[in-house]
Formats: structure tokens, C-alpha cells, sequence
């Protein structure tokens, strides 16, 4: 094997790391967007690198290409659940938390911060704050289906490969 078999990898790299550093770019410029903005908006630039680069190299056959899609593709899943896990995970807030706190937290002050009400209060925060749901008097509405779509798609998915084991 020489090295001209492995063409694809320093593409897949380049447009891997355009879509983490255009993503920090947006989240650090315009933090009150929020993070979820900013990861498409560095899926879709990275998807523009990988294209630009892979058209440079058109004539390789189309299987290559749909290959490097693919693994941008799987990286970029990843990449936002890395992401979505330190964002929204209880274990990581916890943690932070405790960290902040030279004097560390009781248990007490733990479960205070941890009630189902201040759990859902914070989640329905962050949903108002992205977007997602918007309030009308004291009743709550979908706006934005994106992550409705996500979970569609990825239920889709599942059921998808599942079938396909049978």
C-alpha cells in the first residue's frame, strides 16, 4: 500500500476540524444563540469543505466519495453527542458544580439544586431559549420540530437496522 491509497484522510480531517473550529468560532462570537446553531452551522461548513476538497479530487470513483461522506457523516454524529452529553448530562452539571465550590456541596444542597421541579423548570429554559418551544399565556407550544425531527429520523433509524437484521 502507498500513501496515495489513503488520499481521503487528510480531507476527511481538514473538513473535520473546519466543522469544530467553526462551530467554537460561532458558540464563542454569539454565545446568547446558544450551541446547538452553532454545530449546524459547523456541520454544514464542514460538509462544504468536504465537498470543495473531494471535488478537487473528482476523479476518483464515486464510491470513495460516498465513503468520506460517510465517515464525515459518522463523525459529525458523534461529535454532537459529545457535545450534547456535556451540555445537558446531570452527571457533568453535577460535577462542574462541585468543582466551582471549593468547599465542595452537601447533600443537602445537591438535592435542593436537583428537584424534579428545578429539573423540568431548567429544561423547559433551555428549550424556550433555543427556540424549540415557545409559551402562550401559561401553555407551552412546539416552534422549532428540529429536534423532533432528529428523534424521528434516529427512531427511524433503529427501526430501520433492526428490520434489517431479521
Amino acid at each position: 500500500m502507498t500513501l496515495a491509497t489513503f488520499w481521503w484522510l487528510p480531507l476527511i480531517a481538514v473538513a473535520c476540524g473546519s466543522q469544530i473550529v467553526i462551530q467554537i468560532a460561532l458558540v464563542r462570537r454569539f454565545p446568547s444563540r446558544g450551541l446547538y446553531p452553532s454545530i449546524l452551522a459547523g456541520f454544514i461548513g464542514g460538509l462544504a469543505v468536504l465537498l470543495i476538497l473531494t471535488g478537487i479530487w473528482f476523479h476518483r470513483p464515486i464510491a470513495q466519495h460516498i465513503a468520506n461522506l460517510g465517515i464525515y457523516l459518522c463523525f459529525s454524529y458523534t461529535y454532537f453527542h459529545w457535545n450534547n452529553m456535556g451540555e445537558t448530562a446531570r452527571r457533568i452539571r453535577l460535577v462542574i458544580e462541585i468543582f466551582d465550590h471549593i468547599t465542595g456541596l452537601s447533600r443537602p444542597e445537591i438535592l435542593s439544586r436537583y428537584n424534579s421541579r428545578e429539573v423540568i423548570d431548567r429544561r423547559i429554559h433551555r428549550l424556550l431559549k433555543s427556540g424549540q418551544i415557545r409559551t402562550h399565556g401559561t401553555r407551552l407550544s412546539l416552534w422549532n420540530p428540529s429536534v423532533l425531527l432528529m428523534s424521528t429520523v434516529i427512531a427511524w433509524l433503529k427501526w430501520t437496522l433492526r428490520e434489517s437484521e431479521l
